[in-house]
């Protein structure tokens, strides 16, 4: 497999967009020869909570990529997700609260849940599951991962973010060894392109509890593995430590002289390293192999299923760290938007202005019809002169943690 890799690393106050755009074009030879071909774009839409929280794809790769694909003539072009299913089962709609379906809309894309797609049977090491029509069947896939550190798996690359392609509750048959899980989807599965969002990253308790941390950094490559080990590698861990890796390196995949071709790689970047995920007694219990088996076994039980939806058991595995995510219903109500109050204190920053992914004239025009609602502008503003007139919902959980250190770091 082709290991070529081209690794950006963007400064603070670079156009994102323009330089991904220019990249892509290096990448021409590989798409398909006929502009009718079917594009699937597979995005990381783990949770509700934004890119900026270094947990889901950068709305400003999403666009970019578009852009690029229609501007060389592609129309066939579907982009989604198989959220984490522990949302959908609460009622809530993860790809419109990212506002996805609002990109979709803007640019002509089709968007897709691919827990409500038509499945196809694949084989996980003996084990049958249903991954998405879209992602076996398209003419061209392109990955667009998160780079963030990962509880379970380490590190969630390119590799993990393809269990988003077993359509909704077939996500827990990987997940009873996610290793071989995660190894068995990517030799099922053929990807064409893939575009590590290394942005906003996150580190440490992750994918959804852990720390952003600003990398700057966009990946692109055709081999997972080999992207992979050198993402890790690029975050300051060895392949070794990521379980998938280290079984793709016992079955052959993963060959010898790859770790002196990503050393010479590397040489010209800056190593960031990324705290690991560590974790307590309570989730390595749960996470062992023969207890997600048991698990598994007990999930249709009646008694399990009524278990597992009260709130106090809910909130229980949350504190214990067992359960990664909390499922607000509390909706984002839009009310007035987004405003500017006193430009005059804006000096030279330009941060909402760079961070929105639609490139509009910020912060003077807030127009309307134009704006997604993606709230990159006022979470970037550190000088409080976007204000946001509504409810922010669901996302006042996330702002809470995670407010001033998105400020911080963008």
């Amino acid at each position: 497999m082709n290991n070529r890799i081209d690794i950006l690393q963007c400064s603070k106050d670079e156009h994102v967009k323009t330089r991904l755009k220019a990249q892509l074009a290096e990448w021409t030879a590989v798409f398909p020869p006929s502009k009718t071909a079917s594009i699937f774009i597979k995005l990381n839409l783990n949770s509700d909570m934004n890119a900026l929280t270094g947990n889901t794809t950068d709305l400003r790769i999403v666009i970019a990529v578009i852009e690029f694909l229609k501007d060389i003539g592609y129309s066939k072009i579907v982009i989604g997700d198989g959220t984490n299913f522990g949302f959908a089962k609460n009622g809530i709609n993860v790809i419109k609260r990212l506002n996805i379906d609002k990109v979709g809309k803007r640019y002509g894309v089709k968007v897709v849940d691919l827990n409500q797609s038509d499945g196809v049977q694949i084989d996980l090491s003996g084990v049958k599951a249903m991954v998405a029509r879209e992602c076996v069947e398209t003419d061209f896939f392109i990955n667009i991962p998160k780079l963030k550190t990962h509880f379970e798996a380490w590190m969630s690359i390119c590799l993990k973010n393809l269990v988003g392609c077993l359509i909704g509750k077939e996500k827990r048959k990987a997940h009873v060894d996610l290793r071989k899980g995660i190894f068995h989807l990517n030799t099922a599965i053929k990807t064409h392109l893939h575009i590590v969002d290394g942005l906003i990253a996150m580190e440490g308790f992750g994918p959804s509890r852990g720390v952003p941390v600003n990398l700057g950094t966009i990946i692109i490559g055709k081999n997972p593995f080999y992207i992979d080990t050198l993402c890790a590698r690029l975050a300051g861990f060895s392949a070794e430590q990521v379980p998938v890796l280290a079984y793709a390196k016992e079955a052959g995949i993963i060959e010898k002289g790859w770790d002196k071709e990503i050393d010479r790689i590397l040489k010209d970047y800056k190593i960031i390293k990324l705290k690991p995920p560590v974790t307590n007694i309570a989730v390595k219990f749960i996470l062992r192999s023969d207890v997600q088996r048991l698990i598994n076994i007990c999930r249709n039980a009646k008694w399990f299923k009524y278990l597992m939806a009260t709130g106090p058991m809910g909130w229980a595995l949350y504190g214990l760290g067992i359960r990664q995510d909390a499922f607000s219903s509390d909706a984002l109500e839009w009310g007035g938007g987004l405003a500017a109050r006193d430009i005059s204190r804006c000096g030279d920053c330009t941060k909402c202005a760079d961070y929105c992914p639609l490139d509009l004239k910020l912060p003077a025009d807030f127009n309307p019809q134009e704006c997604i609602e993606c709230l990159y502008c006022f979470m970037v503003c550190r000088k409080n002169v976007i204000e946001f007139k509504g409810k922010l919902g669901f996302v006042e959980g996330y702002l809470k943690k995670y407010g001033e250190t998105i400020k911080k770091i963008c």
